[in-house]
Parts: C-alpha cells; structure tokens; sequence
C-alpha cells in the first residue's frame, strides 16, 4: 500500500475516535498501531481535541504529513471502541519487511 493511503487511513480513524468522544492519546496510539501494522518504521503524531498533525516516514526514508481539522464533537463510544478493535487487530497482524 502506498505512504499516502497509509496516512489517510491512520488519520480517518484518528478523525472518528476523535469526532465521537475518544481521548488524545489514544488517537495517538491508534495512530501508531495502523503504521506500524503497515510496516511504517517512523510515526510522530500530535492530536488535540480539534486536530490531527502527523508524519510519517516509510522504510525507503518518504516522509508524509498531514494536518486534519476536527470540527464536530459527539459522544459515541461504539465507534471508538470499533476503531480500537481494528487497530488492536492490525497490530496482531503486523507486517515486518
């Protein structure tokens, strides 16, 4: 899967957690499993409450960043505790190069 994919996907489900009650820092480390579960050696992320920023670095040394706005606020723990459990399965599942 191409660098871009990766950081789309990382950051929508960053966007979900955060868009329906989730905390920072487990943005963060969502984040963090779905590089890693793609082989993403390098992942810096920094969320707060209303935004994303993150980059990251491919084994061939690419860099990606991202910034993503947040705009709308809910409480829906159901998708949060659905993209955990993805992220959770990811990280099981992690590609090694």
């Amino acid at each position: 899967m191409h660098i871009d994919d990766i950081i789309h996907i990382a950051a929508e489900a960053g966007k979900i957690i955060l868009e329906n009650g989730g905390e920072t820092y487990r943005v963060e480390q969502t984040i963090t499993m779905i590089c890693r579960s793609y082989g993403i050696p390098r992942t810096e992320s920094f969320v707060t409450p209303t935004g994303i920023m993150i980059s990251i670095t491919n084994s061939d040394h690419q860099t990606v960043s991202l910034i993503r706005r947040i705009n709308i606020r809910t409480v829906n723990l159901r998708k949060v505790a659905m993209i955990n459990n993805l992220s959770k399965i990811g990280r099981a599942h992690v590609w090694t190069p």
